[in-house]
């Protein structure tokens, strides 16, 4: 359905322009916001969530994932934080 390919799609290209796996020769200076938008529950989006309960974080895997994103790319405050 269009609409929601559209949504998905949109999803998908904000979240490369924050953090693109294809680019990892640009560590993203976006790394605390990242962190916490994770933290804050915000990621992923609720209505993503509403349709796949599963995929909401524990506090555990939220802290898991902000240490694999400062421990991959630094704090994201300077460039020398990145590996």
């Amino acid at each position: 359905m269009a609409p929601v390919s559209w949504l998905i799609q949109r999803d998908v290209d904000e979240g490369r322009q924050k953090l693109n796996f294809s680019e990892w020769d640009r560590p993203p200076r976006e790394v605390d916001e990242a962190a916490e938008t994770v933290e804050e529950g915000e990621m992923p989006p609720w209505y993503y969530s509403v349709l796949h309960p599963d995929a909401r974080l524990s506090d555990q895997e939220k802290q898991e994932l902000i240490d694999g994103f400062r421990a991959t790319f630094g704090t994201g405050s300077s460039k020398s934080d990145a590996p």
